[in-house]
């Protein structure tokens, strides 16, 4: 019988994932996907880097594409530009000298 049971779960479940509507709003309770603690969310949210995110009590919210249009900013600058360092300058910062 207990194959039955998971035969229906299957199907249960199935159905719920295909009738349940697409997240349109993330809370500090309902977290996007790419975060792990509520902390990270409430911060961005706090600082007023997610555009339009408000607090409801002591959760956050915002909208998925708020959220998405953050995280792309912070792709944008997280991305280092060209670094052109010589080997002599290191050295130096190092309070070291290269050895002939």
């Amino acid at each position: 019988m207990g194959t039955l049971d998971d035969q229906i779960r299957a199907i249960v479940r199935e159905e719920l994932q295909r009738s349940a509507p697409a997240a349109t709003l993330y809370t500090s309770k309902r977290l996007p996907p790419d975060v792990i603690a509520a902390a990270t969310f409430n911060r961005a949210c706090r600082a007023g880097l997610v555009n339009g995110a408000e607090k409801h009590g002591r959760s956050w919210v915002c909208s998925v594409d708020a959220w998405a249009e953050y995280r792309r900013s912070v792709a944008r600058r997280a991305k280092p530009g060209p670094v052109k360092i010589q080997a002599d300058d290191l050295l130096t910062a190092l309070g070291a000298k290269r050895v002939a």
